[in-house]
């Protein structure tokens, strides 16, 4: 296994995504800045890469790399090891775990500043621990504190976990109660110090459930336990296996749906008739379940959580490998569609993100150049994060996050200062204007009782509109907007 594994070290980190989320791009710049660093649904990267960013001297996107990367390397370790618990052979067990490994979603989170990696890589190994025979209680207790610090999420995981772990006895159910009392308190005690640490300190439950309790509508509905949520999730799921284009969605819904059914009827009927792996299959119809159930609910479309995913679906599908007869499994062909499988999204996935940085990039640079010094800059959230971490550009607000502050009396920054509006965002304000009209008039300082409004006028290149500092009279505020909109036409 050390040979693939090393090569597939080498193709990652020379193919290391230059197109990076904005979530991503505000961890690195935690990184560099040591500020916000402590994120409760994944308290523990952004920390880590900040050690590696300080004690090794590269930049904090390299930092992430590198601890994406080691991670990597505990996935294919552990995938090896469980592979061969599972299929005969030497060679196998090899294919096996570089066919997970070869999964879209694993290449793109080992490559990309997000902590879904390291997270899938922690359940992989506390899946390894608690199938050990026996099972290796006394390790498991960290790296199941890890899993769930890389991602609050994987607190899901002890449901399927305790079908591994031994309940043969008062004894050993004690001994999984001290696993799970350990990784508890672990988790515990390093979110209180988080806590403690955030400005102004805050108390454990304020800051463990700060994303459960923030009021936004597409997180947590039960709304999506319909048709159409359905089709989100298992869209989101099959591209977490390869690509799927827009045009295609329908199929990748439809065909991840019937090979969802197809592989839980499968081991269903194998349970009913007690075969081999019984204890594993049920772990991984278990782990299936409580996630797909729980993401269903959080949110559907959101590709990034059905990463975790990947280790039952992986898993259960190796055993139905092994359930088949012996004379019609042709390791060829297995071989062959791991190949297929892995060059697939290298060429169609990792080298399209390696070779193009994405729109927002070239945007947020635009901007840099054409917005007058010290300007006040209002964008998308997406240009923001690229202008905070690839510019020295530190006044951007994010155009939803200032509205909320408008609205509830706490503006950032004066009427009269110069704001420049990045077209993207502006777009939004202006064909949306019902939805955004007051805080669209009190960024151009519209002032209806006088008729006048900031001035307005496009940069060079068209990356934005420049409001202010002057005021001009006004016919009315529709001709004005009006001409804003004509300050972007093509």
């Amino acid at each position: 296994m050390a040979a693939p594994t090393l090569l597939l070290l080498v193709v990652f980190a020379a193919w290391r995504a230059a197109n990076q989320t904005p979530d991503g791009l505000s961890y690195a710049l935690a990184v560099r800045t040591g500020v916000d660093m402590f994120h409760p649904h994944h308290l523990l990267y952004v920390p880590v890469a900040r050690l590696i960013h300080l004690a090794v001297g590269v930049d904090p996107i390299t930092a992430t790399l590198i601890q994406n990367l080691f991670w990597m390397v505990v996935l294919a370790g552990a995938a090896w090891r469980l592979a061969g618990r599972i299929l005969p052979g030497r060679i196998a067990p090899v294919v096996a775990a570089v066919g997970l490994l070869a999964l879209r979603g694993v290449m793109i989170y080992t490559v990309r500043v997000e902590t879904y990696l390291p997270a899938l890589a922690c359940l992989a190994l506390a899946t390894v621990l608690a199938t050990a025979r026996p099972a290796r209680l006394a390790p498991l207790v960290p790296v199941l504190a890890l899993a769930i610090l890389y991602h609050q999420t994987n607190v899901l995981f002890v449901l399927p976990l305790l079908v591994l772990l031994p309940h043969d006895g008062r004894r050993s159910a004690a001994r999984v109660g001290g696993v799970l009392a350990g990784a508890g308190i672990l988790v515990v005690a390093l979110y209180l110090l988080a806590a403690a640490r955030q400005d102004p300190p805050t108390d454990f439950w304020a800051f463990a459930l700060n994303y459960a309790r923030a009021p936004i509508e597409a997180w947590g509905n039960f709304d999506y336990y319909s048709l159409g949520g359905l089709g989100q999730m298992t869209l989101s799921q099959a591209r977490m296996i390869l690509p799927v284009r827009d045009s295609a969605a329908v199929f990748g819904s439809v065909g991840m749906t019937v090979a969802l059914v197809a592989l839980v009827a499968w081991h269903l009927g194998h349970l009913r008739r007690g075969s081999g792996h019984r204890q594993l299959r049920l772990f991984g119809l278990v782990f299936l379940a409580v996630y797909l159930l729980f993401f269903l609910w959080w949110m559907p479309s959101d590709t990034d959580f059905f990463v975790a995913t990947l280790l039952p679906l992986w898993l259960l599908t190796l055993i139905m490998l092994d359930d088949l007869p012996q004379r019609i499994r042709i390791p060829a062909v297995g071989i062959a569609g791991v190949l297929l499988l892995g060059v697939g999204n290298l060429f169609f996935t990792l080298g399209p993100m390696h070779r193009d940085a994405g729109p927002g990039r070239e945007l947020a640079l635009t901007l840099d150049r054409t917005a007058p010094a010290g300007s006040v800059l209002v964008t998308g959230y997406a240009v923001q994060q690229e202008m905070l971490y690839f510019t020295d550009r530190r006044v951007v607000y994010e155009f939803e996050g200032l509205a909320r502050e408008v609205a509830a009396g706490r503006p950032d920054f004066q009427a009269g200062t110069v704001v420049v509006v990045g077209v993207p965002c502006l777009r939004t304000l202006v064909d949306e204007e019902t939805r955004w009209r007051d805080f669209l008039q009190w960024l151009f300082g519209y002032d209806p009782e006088n008729m006048t409004a900031a001035r307005a006028r496009a940069l060079p290149g068209g990356a934005g509109v420049q409001v202010g500092p002057d005021k001009r009279a006004l016919a009315s505020w529709s001709a004005y907007v009006a001409e804003i909109r004509a300050l972007y036409a093509p």
